[in-house]
């Protein structure tokens, strides 16, 4: 019950995780927007450095070569995805994380959504035909 604190002496903080809510509840009341946009910031940092590994530096498309980073999404390669994530209770930024987390594990790549979504929908991007 007792969060870890590096800080603190013993290594963990002095109240317990019930006792610290009403003081934290305050603190998030008082400064959702600037938490907010650090989670965001955090968030696209972690997505950058996800696709820059599943792209080889080249943040591109692996199908067609879109460059607009907004438009690319990571894979599975051998499908499944959505059973993988729901097995895993991961899905957007989470999932970022969960790779960035577990070392980037093999079986993904950079695709943008639209050959990612053709991917699902029809076997194979129409780029590939």
């Amino acid at each position: 019950a007792f969060v870890r604190n590096k800080d603190c002496i013993g290594g963990r903080r002095p109240q317990c995780r019930d006792c610290q809510k009403p003081t934290r509840t305050l603190f998030y009341k008082r400064h959702r927007e600037k938490i907010l946009e650090k989670q965001r910031e955090t968030d696209r940092d972690i997505r950058r450095k996800v696709v820059d590994f599943y792209s080889k530096g080249e943040n591109k498309c692996s199908c067609c070569g879109e460059i607009e980073v907004k438009f690319l999404s990571i894979d599975h390669i051998r499908g499944g995805g959505n059973k993988h994530k729901k097995e895993i209770k991961k899905t957007g930024s989470s999932f970022m994380r969960w790779l960035l987390k577990n070392r980037f594990p093999v079986g993904y790549q950079v695709l943008c959504h639209n050959c990612n979504l053709s991917k699902g929908f029809y076997g194979k991007c129409p780029h590939q035909n």
